[in-house]
């Protein structure tokens, strides 16, 4: 059977694989070893570039690095939505007597990805390009000769 696999890696990264040791996941190797008897016709990764924070820069240059590493992977296509930072409320853990129990930070939010991953869908189904697709956000990580 014909398959498309699409992956919200941001998702993916963050729920499955971040806590982990396997940070090198080759997704196209995922893709086979899920659907073994297939013929895997695409794998397209949908991701937004980190933002610049303080004391988070090492992450840009990690994303940078396995974004370069999947393009060298046939037939993966990468798709870029966009991220920006939205001024939000949140409680102190500890507050202390007599002083905000809040405090207003900026919370990174991922835009347009999950919408460009089904527009993709779509349109790779009406053009007839896969017989069957599959979805990848987040899953638990079994062993598997996919990651290194």
């Amino acid at each position: 059977m014909i398959t498309n696999v699409y992956i919200d890696g941001l998702n993916l990264y963050y729920r499955a694989l971040k806590s982990t040791r396997l940070k090198w996941l080759d997704i196209r190797k995922l893709s086979e070893t899920l659907f073994p008897d297939d013929q895997i016709h695409r794998v397209s990764y949908f991701t937004s570039r980190l933002i610049q924070r303080p004391g988070h820069s090492d992450q840009i240059n990690r994303q940078l690095i396995y974004l370069r590493a999947l393009r060298t992977l046939p037939e993966v296509d990468i798709y870029y939505g966009k991220m920006r930072l939205r001024q939000m409320r949140r409680p102190l853990v500890a507050p202390i007597p007599g002083l905000p129990t809040t405090v207003e930070v900026e919370s990174p939010e991922e835009k347009g990805t999950d919408v460009n991953l089904a527009t993709r869908l779509l349109m790779d189904g009406f053009r007839g390009e896969y017989e069957q697709a599959a979805i990848i956000s987040t899953m638990p990580i079994l062993p598997c000769p996919c990651v290194a």
